[in-house]
């Protein structure tokens, strides 16, 4: 699940979000996979072709038709009714949400999400913060808070003629601390946000943010860049990109001064590589840490100067080399 557009997207603005709650034989999309939909715009897929094309229809149907929060179910055969040839069949979640906050999508991360599939209206459960139900746990269910988390990220369960979707939440995003405004940085930024990154922007020009903001990305704009790498959270993914080698430098030392980074990567080429591993080694990072210095970044198959393609190699070793596979 991609924490920041949903928050984004569910605190914001009145969305549908539509589920794939089950499934029978073959499917496009994994169990629990998400998609946001409001009257212009959609995020995330059920796995395209018409069942992605008549799931987004229900949901305007029911954005126009439905005043408050709603949720229900439809069972769709993916044979020649849909003109599709998976074979299988998929139940649809559909939910409609006012906006607002949402406490199960609050911390703490890792963490276990209950899901009423055959409600009225939106039901969950963060089995690991009891103390944020908005309604009792259903009776004869209490045995989950206790239980192993389950090797799939999701499985479908069935008590009392009701069902329910366990989902796991790993955090379902890593941290990004881009640096840098300009063609690139934007390109990145762009890229990065529908996937499984929470991507913290910072340049210190205001001007050269995007508008509107995209979508799940936190723009931050600060005098010292560089001091922001002291409040990143562990295990975070620092991507260099600055208008200054100077400032990419100082970004850099900071970052690698820490010992619980996932990744550090600036954009350049090899000799700046060089450049910057004998300058950061006179001023006391240790050999060791210089081997952890990403640079040139991106995937070395994808090869080109434009700042789409910079990003499309960025994210892909990215996703190849970090994100694990059960939130791809």
């Amino acid at each position: 699940m991609w924490f920041a557009q949903l928050k984004h997207w569910l605190e914001n603005q009145r969305c549908a979000m539509v589920t794939i709650a089950s499934i029978a034989g073959s499917a496009p999309r994994a169990l629990g996979t998400h998609m946001l939909v409001n009257p212009r715009d959609t995020h995330g897929s059920i796995g395209g072709g018409n069942l992605e094309y008549e799931a987004i229809a229900e949901c305007r149907r029911l954005l126009q038709s439905t005043a408050g929060d709603s949720a229900r179910t439809a069972l769709y055969g993916l044979g020649p009714e849909l003109n599709q040839c998976c074979g299988g069949a998929v139940t649809l979640l559909y939910e409609v949400f006012q906006p607002g906050p949402r406490t199960w999508l609050e911390p703490p991360f890792p963490g276990r999400l209950l899901t009423a599939i055959d409600r009225s209206a939106p039901a969950r459960w963060r089995l690991d913060a009891p103390a944020a139900h908005e309604t009792p746990l259903p009776a004869g269910l209490a045995s989950l808070l206790d239980a192993p988390t389950p090797e799939a990220a999701s499985v479908l369960i069935e008590h009392a003629d009701e069902r329910f979707l366990l989902e796991t939440l790993e955090g379902g995003e890593l941290p990004v601390y881009l640096f840098g405004a300009g063609h690139v940085g934007r390109a990145v930024a762009a890229t990065l946000a529908p996937l499984p990154f929470r991507i913290t922007w910072i340049d210190s020009r205001p001007d050269m943010f995007p508008r509107p903001a995209i979508p799940g990305v936190q723009a931050l704009v600060s005098e010292r860049p560089a001091g922001e790498v002291g409040r990143a959270p562990p295990g975070s993914i620092y991507l260099v990109m600055t208008h200054s080698h100077a400032l990419d430098e100082d970004i850099c030392h900071q970052a690698l001064q820490r010992d619980d980074a996932a990744w550090i990567g600036v954009i350049g080429s090899a000799t700046k590589r060089r450049r910057f591993v004998h300058r950061l080694a006179q001023r006391g990072i240790a050999a060791g840490r210089l081997e952890e210095l990403v640079c040139p970044i991106g995937d070395a198959g994808i090869r080109g100067k434009r700042p789409a393609t910079i990003a499309l190699a960025v994210a892909t070793q990215l996703m190849q080399d970090l994100v694990p596979e059960a939130w791809r």
